[in-house]
């Protein structure tokens, strides 16, 4: 037998998987209708998956840094190859805010806060540098370094898919 061609018995059992997957979708949806649930409350009950529908959401108007460019109280994550200028992009962006300096366009920062998380490059030896060198305020500049562990002891990397909550929290203690 050829590699693609499929035996008797793995059709049949492709069709059994099939046939078992649609018998619960259809309990799903039975749920859905007997007990009035929404489809964002079934999909939270059945595997716990939270979603919202957007008709339910209500548009807020975003709270601009840099008009265009930067969000305030937004995760910008600034990606690139090596050489791409992310980290003299970084720094020229935290000196600006820093110190309420002007952006390339012209415009003026508003002065704030800045929280830097870098899997890249040291604080010590390239990023504290090179803000000197921009100018920068560090008094405003803060290093995201790592995440207590889970017994209260030691620590772990940070993660941006678990830790983004405790990102929030700190920028409203450091001030924003």
């Amino acid at each position: 037998r050829k590699r693609h061609e499929t035996s008797f018995g793995q059709l049949s059992q492709r069709v059994d998987r099939g046939m078992a997957v649609a018998h619960s979708v259809q309990i799903a949806v039975e749920r859905l209708f007997k007990q009035n649930l929404s489809q964002a409350e079934l999909i939270k009950q059945e595997n716990g998956l939270i979603f919202t529908c957007a008709a339910d959401i209500v548009p807020q108007p975003i709270d601009w840094l840099w008009p265009g460019w930067l969000a305030k109280k937004k995760f910008h994550i600034i990606g690139g190859p090596p050489g791409s200028s992310k980290t003299t992009t970084v720094v020229t962006f935290a000196a600006t805010v820093s110190t309420g300096g002007y952006w390339p366009d012209g415009t003026r920062s508003e002065r704030g806060h800045v929280a830097i998380w870098s899997g890249e490059d040291g604080a010590e030896d390239t990023l504290v540098p090179r803000l000197i060198a921009a100018g920068a305020d560090l008094n405003y500049i803060h290093f995201l370094h790592g995440v207590v562990g889970e017994s209260g002891t030691g620590s772990r990397a940070f993660d941006t898919s678990r830790d983004y909550p405790k990102v929030l929290q700190a920028a409203s203690i450091i001030g924003g």
